[in-house]
């Protein structure tokens, strides 16, 4: 018998046997029980026996058999393996196979006492035989398999023959092991059911060798009437074996002697025996999240935040999105969901090196996730930077090209640092009403009001001052806010209009913010090569033109009142590109977005940067990564890095850009 290790779909069995990898596909994809498959008149039908099938079946006392259905040629081989979950309460279960079909010998209730008489009474109605296999009452031994594979796979562990299946990390006991060659050419029926008419899970393995994910059959879907068993719980694999995220829902069906609860009806779990629906992919793949990706096979993370999922295709051809990749470079901190998407097994590996993945040379590698959890989806968080490569070591597959090679670099890296002369007034020289030294002139009547380090204004720490005009009579409401002009306190640096609403104010309210310091102000950056450093790299440039064409149009057209952020972000990336490579024309569509005002929204650096201007020193930080926009200098690699905390990044980021990561 060939070997007959189980497989999984969304938590489906694979089984290891020795080196090599053999899996069943499941029919359905999904758990069994109730009615759907209980008669001969509504059978399972196997789509094609000449490859391998698993099923995984609750037996109740309601509907206490599964039938299956299969068509073979005569002297075809049918397999079949059936197994038990390693949970206490079934240690006693025994299951037993009766096939029915042409050339079989007949079926009585004398020579078969403890075949169910609905299987013997369909053999007579049908005119055949049959062929009875059971489970030995003696378990204590793997005496009872017939397939070699399955003997080397399996070991004796408390006085049960157990398999142990490392993708899914399940534990089973192997209770029934057989085959039959078919006599004559016809369909099969096969019911299976618990021989000693209790209830049970087993799952049953048939029919033959070799596997096959890749064609199309037509498989129903279970309609088990119990909760979290059909493929829309991706963890339903775990919560037939009752472990993992599902150990908590498990318990159905109860231990019941059917011969002592006749004429019963199934109690399903309910309510909080339910699992919850599954996070969807949707809720973790945010528009800023969106990587950027070449026809090389490269992608790129566009994010400095250091907090987005990526999700993957974990496929032999894999896939972000449409685009199909083989490397990709992100931020440290950022996530990649390893998940297939089709019923093709896959694990995720990690390889040692480069020339390890380059050779498919599994020595030394790290098993991450099996087969179940990449069903269900698997989170890698590249919490370091470097280097790390990828692939799957189920058959062929690292040979047949499903690598990946995941470059993470600091969030750091991802930001630039320069000032810009901004230290002008609105209205320094205006002696109007407002008083000298003001940024707004105020009209009918109107006073200037200011609010230091209050968000309801749009500042965000003590060093920003908001100033608007406003009425006496309204000033005495608004918490947080005198009368007066911020650079009567001498706020005058970096000058930014913003829309704020604070509250109880029934409309929105334009306050100019200013700061008391001249801090550089920091951008995302990705490095993109001058004009004379080469081609290669210049396709960074072309997409970041591309994206503004895309993604700028309503900025533009005035429809869009904040930048949005695929327009932002290469709207900054490029605004520092040509700073730093002084000899590359500005694109002409970049000139007109730039003159809206919109998209070029600076990040005020954390506390703990130093600003080289002010001579003070803090040996926390460092100064490197600073340039005036007046006298560009080229980053090298090591100069541009500038240490800043991935947590004070992120709040940096948050508050400074409120208006422009409205969607975050």
């Amino acid at each position: 018998m060939l070997s007959l290790s189980l497989s999984y779909r969304f938590g489906v069995l694979f089984a290891t046997i020795l080196v090599k990898v053999d899996a069943h596909r499941a029919v359905p994809n999904g758990i069994t029980c109730g009615p759907q498959f209980s008669s001969p008149d509504t059978p399972l039908i196997i789509p094609n026996p000449r490859i391998s099938w698993a099923n995984y079946g609750i037996y109740t006392c309601e509907h206490p058999v599964t039938w299956f259905e299969a068509t073979a040629d005569a002297n075809q081989e049918l397999e079949f393996t059936i197994t038990v979950p390693e949970i206490d309460r079934f240690v006693d279960t025994r299951m037993a196979i009766v096939v029915i079909g042409p050339g079989l010998p007949q079926l009585t209730p004398e020579a078969n006492p403890d075949v169910l008489d609905s299987i013997i009474q369909y053999a007579s109605d049908s005119g055949l035989g049959g062929e009875v296999y059971t489970s030995p009452s003696n378990q204590s031994t793997c005496d009872h398999l017939i397939s070699s594979n399955m003997i080397d796979a399996t070991t004796v562990k408390n006085e049960h023959c157990h398999f142990y299946e490392p993708f899914s990390s399940s534990n089973m006991w192997v209770v029934l092991d057989e085959l039959l060659a078919a006599p004559e050419s016809g369909t099969y029926m096969i019911a299976v059911y618990e021989q000693n008419g209790s209830t049970a899970k087993a799952s049953f393995a048939c029919c033959a060798f070799p596997e096959d994910f890749l064609t199309a059959y037509d498989i129903p879907e279970s309609t088990c009437p119990a909760c979290g068993t059909d493929s829309s719980n991706p963890a339903w694999s775990s919560l037939y074996y009752e472990h993992k995220t599902m150990e908590d829902y498990g318990g159905f069906p109860v231990l019941e002697d059917c011969k002592a609860s006749a004429d019963v009806s199934t109690e399903y779990p309910s309510g909080d025996m339910c699992p919850s629906p599954d996070v969807t992919d949707d809720d973790v793949q945010q528009e800023r999240c969106a990587l950027g990706c070449s026809s090389q096979g490269e992608c790129h993370s566009h994010d400095v935040f250091g907090d987005c999922t990526y999700l993957l295709d974990w496929n032999i051809d894999s896939f972000f999105g449409g685009a199909s990749v083989d490397s990709v470079t992100i931020y440290k901190g950022e996530k990649i969901r390893f998940k297939a998407p089709a019923i093709m097994p896959h694990t995720l590996i990690k390889m040692t090196d480069e020339e390890s993945l380059n050779q498919c040379n599994f020595a030394g590698s790290a098993n991450i996730a099996n087969v179940g959890e990449i069903f269900l989806g698997y989170d890698y968080v590249f919490d370091e930077a470097g280097i790390f490569y990828f692939s799957c070591d189920i058959g062929s597959h690292c040979n047949a090209g499903q690598k990946l090679t995941v470059e993470v670099k600091d969030a750091t890296e991802g930001l630039r640092c320069h000032s810009h002369d901004h230290s002008h007034n609105h209205n320094s020289e205006s002696e109007d009403d407002g008083g000298p030294n003001t940024l707004l002139e105020c009209e009918n009547g109107n006073v200037n009001a200011r609010a230091v380090n209050n968000v309801d204004y749009g500042t965000m720490n003590a060093n920003e001052c908001a100033e608007f005009c406003t009425s006496s009579s309204a000033l005495v409401f608004m918490t947080g806010v005198e009368q007066g002009s911020c650079n009567e306190l001498d706020f005058k640096y970096n000058t930014e209009t913003k829309i704020v609403l604070p509250p109880n104010s029934p409309m929105d309210l334009e306050v100019i913010v200013v700061s008391s310091v001249d801090a550089p102000h920091c951008h995302s950056y990705e490095k993109i090569a001058c004009p004379k450093e080469g081609n290669r790299e210049n396709q960074l440039y072309v997409e970041h033109i591309q994206e503004i064409t895309e993604y700028c149009t309503g900025v533009l057209n005035e429809s869009e009142e904040d930048c949005p952020y695929k327009c932002f972000q290469p709207m900054e990336v490029l605004h520092l590109h040509y700073l730093e490579c002084p000899s590359r024309a500005q694109d002409p569509l970049y000139i007109q977005i730039e003159a809206t005002e919109k998209c070029h929204v600076g990040v005020t650096p954390p506390d703990s940067f130093e600003n080289p201007a002010s001579g003070d020193s803090d040996s926390s930080s460092t100064s490197s990564g600073l340039f005036s926009a007046d006298t560009p200098s080229k980053f090298s690699d090591d100069s541009a890095s500038s240490t800043i905390s991935i947590l004070g990044l992120k709040v940096m980021l948050i508050a400074s850009l409120s208006t422009v990561y409205t969607m975050l």
